[in-house]
Protein backbone atom coordinates (compact mmCIF):
# COMPACT_ATOMS: atom_id res chain seq x y z
CA UNK A 1 0.00 0.00 0.00
CA UNK A 2 1.47 3.30 -0.73
CA UNK A 3 0.46 6.58 0.45
CA UNK A 4 0.40 10.12 -2.10
CA UNK A 5 -0.35 13.30 -0.95
CA UNK A 6 -3.95 14.70 -2.57
CA UNK A 7 -1.81 17.58 -4.29
CA UNK A 8 1.12 14.61 -5.42
CA UNK A 9 -2.53 12.28 -6.56
CA UNK A 10 -3.97 15.27 -8.39
CA UNK A 11 -0.87 15.93 -10.27
CA UNK A 12 -0.33 12.36 -11.58
CA UNK A 13 -3.36 10.36 -11.54
CA UNK A 14 -2.96 8.57 -14.49
CA UNK A 15 0.00 7.88 -13.01
CA UNK A 16 -1.44 6.38 -9.82
CA UNK A 17 -4.12 4.70 -11.36
CA UNK A 18 -2.14 2.22 -13.50
CA UNK A 19 -0.54 1.09 -10.02
CA UNK A 20 -1.51 -2.15 -9.25
CA UNK A 21 -1.18 -1.81 -5.35
CA UNK A 22 -4.07 0.36 -3.27
CA UNK A 23 -3.15 4.10 -2.85
CA UNK A 24 -4.15 5.55 0.17
CA UNK A 25 -4.67 9.33 -0.82
CA UNK A 26 -3.76 11.74 2.25
CA UNK A 27 -4.37 15.49 3.17
CA UNK A 28 -2.06 17.20 5.38
CA UNK A 29 -0.68 13.54 6.32
CA UNK A 30 -4.37 12.29 7.28
CA UNK A 31 -6.03 9.73 5.28
CA UNK A 32 -8.91 10.64 3.01
CA UNK A 33 -9.64 7.57 0.41
CA UNK A 34 -8.67 4.53 -0.74
CA UNK A 35 -7.77 3.85 -4.57
CA UNK A 36 -8.02 0.20 -5.47
CA UNK A 37 -8.36 -1.92 -8.89
CA UNK A 38 -11.36 -2.92 -9.43
CA UNK A 39 -11.17 -7.03 -10.25
CA UNK A 40 -12.55 -8.65 -13.02
CA UNK A 41 -15.62 -10.41 -11.67
CA UNK A 42 -15.43 -8.84 -8.90
CA UNK A 43 -19.30 -7.64 -6.93
CA UNK A 44 -17.79 -4.02 -7.69
CA UNK A 45 -17.12 -4.90 -11.92
CA UNK A 46 -20.39 -6.37 -11.61
CA UNK A 47 -22.41 -3.67 -10.54
CA UNK A 48 -20.55 -1.32 -12.39
CA UNK A 49 -21.34 -3.00 -15.57
CA UNK A 50 -25.17 -3.90 -14.65
CA UNK A 51 -25.41 0.30 -13.78
CA UNK A 52 -24.23 1.09 -17.32
CA UNK A 53 -26.50 -1.29 -18.87
CA UNK A 54 -29.86 0.14 -17.08
CA UNK A 55 -28.62 3.71 -18.02
CA UNK A 56 -28.44 2.91 -21.11
CA UNK A 57 -31.87 1.22 -21.33
CA UNK A 58 -33.48 4.39 -19.92
CA UNK A 59 -34.60 2.37 -16.48
CA UNK A 60 -35.15 4.74 -13.05
CA UNK A 61 -33.43 4.30 -9.96
CA UNK A 62 -36.33 3.86 -8.61
CA UNK A 63 -37.45 0.84 -11.09
CA UNK A 64 -33.97 -0.79 -10.43
CA UNK A 65 -33.68 -0.87 -6.87
CA UNK A 66 -37.70 -1.98 -6.86
CA UNK A 67 -36.50 -5.24 -9.18
CA UNK A 68 -33.57 -5.68 -7.06
CA UNK A 69 -35.71 -5.96 -3.97
CA UNK A 70 -37.59 -8.19 -5.37
CA UNK A 71 -35.18 -10.37 -6.72
CA UNK A 72 -33.46 -10.21 -2.85
CA UNK A 73 -36.54 -11.79 -1.77
CA UNK A 74 -36.85 -14.22 -4.17
CA UNK A 75 -33.59 -15.49 -3.32
CA UNK A 76 -33.73 -15.95 -0.04
CA UNK A 77 -37.74 -17.05 0.08
CA UNK A 78 -35.16 -20.34 -2.48
CA UNK A 79 -32.86 -20.37 0.54
CA UNK A 80 -35.11 -21.33 3.41
CA UNK A 81 -36.70 -24.02 1.07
Amino acid sequence: MKFVNVKKFAASTTKFINEEEDIVITRYGKPIAILSKVKPESPEEIFLRLKKIVEDAGVKKEEMLKALELLRKEIYAQGSN
